[in-house]
Formats: structure tokens, sequence, C-alpha cells
């Protein structure tokens, strides 16, 4: 049975979750992140959407964006996974997916439902102990996240970066 298709509104907020196959890791060093938040700048600007907020944690990511035209969120999401995939699959000589299906997504579109998920982004670092305070930034990855925000997205509103610690053998 085909998926439902997505109801896709320009102007419109959507919350975008993105899981790792099975939950596996998605980012594995720095530099994964890096190069993922270098795609997503490029996409961004390419389809014309507004990023609020986003967080990558260690096996999905979460974004709060808001598309220009109706089909700007699953573009800028189909070429984000596919460019990441096959950094990740050349990178770390693998084959196949990444990702556990098509990206779930929901349309934010109350003011308190706004507020609330920002807060949930922002929080979700916090809840799962990578971080000790949302603010909070470590890594590579927090320049990075400054630089994409600042300069690269129009308009875009604070994305915060929470990069945890990943332990070495």
């Amino acid at each position: 049975m085909p998926r439902r298709a997505r109801l896709a509104l320009p102007g419109i907020p959507w919350h975008i979750i993105q899981r790792g196959n099975n939950r596996t890791a998605c980012f594995h060093e720095n530099s994964d992140d890096r190069y993922f938040l270098e795609i997503l700048a490029e996409q961004v600007t390419k389809y014309q959407c507004c990023l609020h907020a986003g967080c990558l944690m260690t096996n999905h990511v979460h974004r709060l964006l808001t598309p220009a035209a109706a089909h700007s969120a699953a573009l800028l999401m189909k070429h984000l996974g596919q460019r990441y995939v096959q950094y990740i699959n050349r990178t770390y000589q693998r084959s196949g997916t990444l990702w556990e299906g098509p990206f779930r997504s929901c349309r934010v579109q109350e003011r308190g439902d706004l507020l609330s998920c920002y807060r949930h982004i922002e929080l979700n670092p916090v809840r799962a102990g990578m971080v000790t305070h949302p603010r909070s930034t470590a890594g590579a990855a927090t320049g990075q996240m400054e630089r994409v925000s600042s300069s690269e997205l129009k308009g875009a509103g604070s994305l915060l970066s929470h990069k945890r610690s990943i332990k070495k053998a």
C-alpha cells in the first residue's frame, strides 16, 4: 500500500524528524556533522526554506523549517538525504540506506505549537543526557552551526547545535 502524500503548504512550518535505520548512528565523527550542516545550508538556500531550529542527535535529526514553495521541504530533504548517504557510504565503505524510511513530518500551525516544537527540539539533547543545558555546545559542529545560521540561512531564527561527546576506542 503506498504512503499517503504529504500536504505541502508554503509558509507553514514543518517539524521534520529523520531517524537512522534501525536507530543506528548517523553521525560518527565531527566531520560528519560538519558535512551534513554544509549540505543543509546549501539546500535551505537552494529550495528557499527558512530553518528556524534544529539539532543533530546521534541517531536522528530534528529540524523546524518553513518552506517558501509547496514542495520546497520535500525537495530539500530528498537532496540532503541523498548527498549525505552517499558521503557516509563512501567515507565508511558501506552500502545501503542510512535512513529509516522517508522522513517524518508534521505541520506546525498554531503559535503555541510552534513554541512547543522549538522547546522540544532545544531540550531533546538535554533529555538524552548529551548536554546539561540547551545552549551547551561542544565539538567542531558548534562553529559550523553558528556560521550556517548567521551567514547562509536567510532569516533563520536560532539554529541550535547540540554536539554529543563521541567516545573514541
